[in-house]
């Protein structure tokens, strides 16, 4: 794996890290959902399935789901035109396990984040500001960056409609 250490350690927030490839996509995907206790947010065009179909973070969804505790997965997709279809193996999981997921697509009249990004909680994320492409960067502890990607995915999922005509079909 190529992951770097973006910045060097200090004091208690971990580093983030840099990576490249697809395959470095998914560990750092897996590593962050992993470190997930309550709640997982994700930003995400079209789900990419090279990603969330994936057998590893599949696992780690299902494993952070059926935690012995409240937990809750909030997904909000960007393109309305790209949505996955209902065969989607995130979507799969999704309805088995229904009372745990949440989708929303974000409405055409709103802007859309070019970036796409998960949140564990709200300490560890995984972030790739150019969604068509794999590189980009993971920390599994810094609470600040979590905490400004939530600040701007709520106003954008209170405005994204709930009902089920807006949602997609799960």
């Amino acid at each position: 794996m190529s992951i770097t250490p973006l910045t060097p350690v200090l004091g208690p927030i971990a580093p983030r890290l840099v990576f490249a490839t697809l395959a470095d996509a998914r560990c750092a995907l897996a590593a962050v959902i992993g470190r997930a206790e309550r709640r997982i947010t994700i930003v995400s065009p079209r789900l990419e399935a090279e990603l969330y179909e994936h057998p590893s973070v599949l696992a780690a969804l299902q494993r952070f789901i059926l935690a012995p505790r409240y937990t809750r997965v909030r997904i909000l997709l960007t393109a309305a035109e790209a949505q996955p279809g209902p065969q989607h193996a995130l979507f799969c999981l999704s309805r088995k396990l229904s009372t745990s997921f949440e989708v929303r697509v974000i409405p055409h009249y709103l802007p859309t984040p070019a970036a796409s990004y998960l949140v564990a909680d709200a300490a560890a994320t995984v972030i790739r500001l150019d969604a068509g492409d794999w590189r980009g960067m993971y920390a599994l502890e810094n609470p600040a960056a979590a905490r400004t990607h939530l600040a701007h995915f709520e106003p954008l999922w209170q405005a994204s409609p709930a009902n089920e005509e807006a949602a997609i079909a799960i």
